[in-house]
């Protein structure tokens, strides 16, 4: 055989095994971008880029948290005038919701179903914190969060915080926040998209659960009473 067909037979010979060789990277490449994604449609990233928590679905709008999720503190004006801290409610499970006063029906929904959640836990109801996060920093001042409710016969029980933008665009990321005030009308009044979860916190100050717009109170107070329970 003269030289020319020994190279050709050589490199023939070779292909075969280089084709291999490609296939074999591609296939790990694209497992390994499956598996990236699987990933982080489980787990969440959280700012350190460590993984933080999975979040379970569960029956009746309620998504618990595993483990329960650290979140960022923030300060801002309550319902006393006074400034106040998400931290400050450290001690207790804590029952809140976003939300604006000017609101026609969810949030005044949201705060009767909170309302039902104490009647339901009974002696316990009072070893719960209530809070109402206003998005609508500009219109619910301390007095008309006093006066919302005082309409309601809450105002021993509930707590309100008067929002402001570059506090809840820091940590609105914690819960999935999301508002957006609409174009007022000839007469000046606009409403609010936003958010309509309730969320639950444990006395450490952890996320617990995020309950969706809807739930039932009854499942609300069991979770609440089991983290009573085992407090």
């Amino acid at each position: 055989m003269n030289e020319i067909g020994a190279t050709e037979k050589r490199k023939n010979g070779s292909l075969p095994w280089k084709s291999l060789a490609v296939v074999f990277v591609v296939t790990l490449v694209i497992s390994g971008v499956v598996i990236f994604f699987v990933l982080q449609s489980v787990l969440q990233l959280d700012a350190n880029n460590q993984y933080n928590s999975v979040v379970l679905e569960n029956n009746g709008g309620v998504r618990d948290i595993t483990p329960p999720r650290d979140l960022q503190d923030f300060t801002l004006t309550s319902n006393s005038g006074e400034p106040m801290s998400l931290s400050d409610f450290q001690g207790k499970p804590l029952l809140f919701y976003f939300g604006y006063t000017h609101c026609p029906d969810v949030c005044p929904i949201s705060l009767n179903d909170m309302m039902k959640v104490r009647e339901l836990l009974g002696d316990q109801g009072d070893d719960v914190n209530y809070l109402f996060i206003s998005v609508d920093g500009e219109r619910d001042t301390p007095e008309i969060l006093n006066n919302f409710f005082e309409m309601r016969s809450v105002e021993d029980v509930m707590v309100g915080m008067q929002g402001d933008d570059e506090v809840l665009a820091r940590v609105g990321s914690d819960y999935g926040l999301y508002y957006e005030l609409q174009e007022p009308d000839a007469n000046g009044y606009y409403a609010v998209d936003h958010t309509a979860n309730m969320y639950l916190l444990n006395p450490e100050g952890q996320l617990l659960s995020i309950l969706a717009y809807g739930t039932e109170p009854d499942l609300i107070a069991e979770r609440i009473q089991k983290l009573l329970d085992e407090s």
